[in-house]
């Protein structure tokens, strides 16, 4: 079974670090996140899938499941035509905005323990 670190040694070299900040900001915001390979690329859940991790042909994105329910205050999310997936672009280390980052996560944790909580009833 393929893992995210089997993931990390396959990729650009050059984005390496930036997966492997986005991931320990992910890990370290969001206690019991679960991390996984699924459709090729690490995906990490909480309360179902949250956002997932794609090494591109010139930059890492960083795509949260739920976009379209994330109010984006911050205008950094872009959907791309897509009607659920709304994602960031990261080419260095030094593009990733960690407080940033970590409001969109909360939101989007926010969001899947509600859906999670509603489905239960």
């Amino acid at each position: 079974m393929k893992t995210v670190d089997n993931y990390i040694d396959q990729i650009n070299p050059d984005f390496i670090p930036v997966v492997l900040k986005l991931r320990s900001i992910l890990i370290n915001t969001l206690p019991g996140i679960k991390e996984k390979i699924s459709y090729g690329i690490p995906f990490y859940y909480y309360y179902g899938p949250i956002c997932y991790i794609n090494v591109r042909k010139n930059y890492v994105d960083l795509g949260f499941t739920k976009g379209y329910a994330l109010t984006n205050r911050l205008n950094i999310l872009d959907m791309k035509n897509r009607k659920q997936v709304a994602s960031m672009k990261f080419y260095k280390e030094k593009d990733i905005n960690e407080g940033f980052i970590k409001e969109i996560l909360i939101e989007a944790a926010s969001i899947n323990e509600f859906q999670a909580l509603i489905k239960k009833r």
